[in-house]
């Protein structure tokens, strides 16, 4: 079996497997920095965490990493808990399958969860079933709107001197064109912009950027279409446009297209998988991106890029990286890099790491355990 199919068959659900309970955490944690972008500033992130515990003992974990606030996406934090709370954890306990509807990241929590525990049930890991066992993975870095530019340039140096294989800048009308100028000019790394859906689509500013020599542009208008992309010479590149995998596959199908690849947006891990197979023969077109997952997420997400750049060196780098990056103390065990500033994939079982116990409590602020 291929490492997909053996996703797939974990992340498949089935009656002749009864659940014994779902347990559901809302968790809180603070950031080191307060990430700024164009759909607002976050200080504190907010998920949900997905404990999945079968009739047999065995249990598995899954992160849904929805923002707080409506803005980036319809499927906030609160509409996650929803149908966390009310349709599918009710179901997968009552007939241990999930119910048709939409993707969702709150699904692909679930799906996740599921997959985890069945991979964990069998011994096997993550980084094994995908043959990344060991491996390590470029990363990039993102970078919030700053308060000037000079500061802007420094945080770019600085990420380049610790191993940065690629600068991301947020950026936002009347903070592009001359941030970005400055930041490619100063680092001897791509750079590559994210608007967040930030741009009109005939603003002068956005068709500029052509002129500034980035390695992408990520989610330039909010409703992104192929006229957007053809406007611009520089690649472009889908994330809050991507809800399913289908999305992603419809948008590579022209030239010039680039796919932010999030496991949580596209059906979790075994679905992220999956697209990567499919795209095979297109290469450079992927990159797997980040949310401000806690490390139960980033974890598998690392070995999901790994497999990326295995089988498509030319792919760009991941926006991941380490969790001292992001916070002091993460729920699992760290996300590291290496000496050269390349992302360790881990080599856990299931889908990577399971929180700590004591962690995870202290930072949870709603808890519903739906039971059999």
């Amino acid at each position: 079996m291929s490492a997909a199919e053996v996703l797939a068959d974990a992340a498949r659900s089935s009656a002749d497997d009864p659940i014994a309970a779902v347990e559901l955490r809302r968790v809180a944690f603070a950031l080191g920095t307060p990430q700024r972008a164009a759909h607002g500033t976050e200080a504190v992130r907010e998920v949900v965490i997905v404990r999945v515990l079968g009739a047999d003992g065995a249990a598995g974990w899954g992160e849904c990493p929805t923002l707080a606030h409506a803005g980036y996406g319809h499927e906030h934090t609160a509409v996650a808990w929803r149908e966390l709370t009310e349709v599918l954890a009710p179901s997968l306990v009552a007939s241990a399958t999930l119910p048709p509807g939409r993707p969702s990241m709150a699904r692909a929590a679930v799906v996740d969860a599921c997959t985890d525990r069945h991979l964990r049930r069998r011994g096997l890991a993550l980084a094994d079933v995908l043959g990344v066992a060991g491996h390590t993975v470029a990363g990039g870095v993102v970078l919030g709107i700053d308060a000037s530019v000079d500061a802007l340039v420094a945080r770019a140096g600085a990420a380049r001197a610790a191993g940065a294989a690629l600068v991301k800048c947020k950026v936002a009308p009347g903070w592009a064109e001359v941030p970005l100028t400055a930041v490619v000019s100063a680092i001897d790394a791509p750079v590559a912009a994210d608007a967040n859906g930030s741009f009109a689509p005939s603003t002068p500013e956005l068709a500029r950027l052509d002129a500034v020599g980035l390695a992408y542009l990520e989610q330039p208008v909010a409703t992104l279409g192929p006229d957007d992309a053809d406007r611009l010479r520089t690649p472009v590149a889908l994330d809050e446009g991507v809800g399913s995998a289908d999305d992603a596959r419809l948008w590579l199908a022209a030239s010039g297209r680039v796919v932010n690849l999030k496991p949580a947006r596209v059906g979790g891990v075994a679905a992220a998988v999956a697209l990567i197979d499919a795209t095979a023969a297109s290469p450079g077109r992927l990159f797997v991106g980040g949310m401000l997952e806690s490390g139960l997420g980033r974890t598998s997400a690392v070995a999901v890029a790994a497999y990326l750049a295995a089988r498509d060196p030319s792919a760009f780098p991941t926006d991941l990286g380490p969790s001292q990056r992001y916070v002091d103390e993460d729920l699992t065990d760290d996300v590291v890099v290496d000496d050269h500033g390349r992302l360790v994939v881990g080599g856990g079982l299931g889908l990577g790491a399971a929180p700590h116990p004591r962690r995870l409590a202290a930072a949870t602020v709603e808890l519903v355990t739906v039971q059999a």
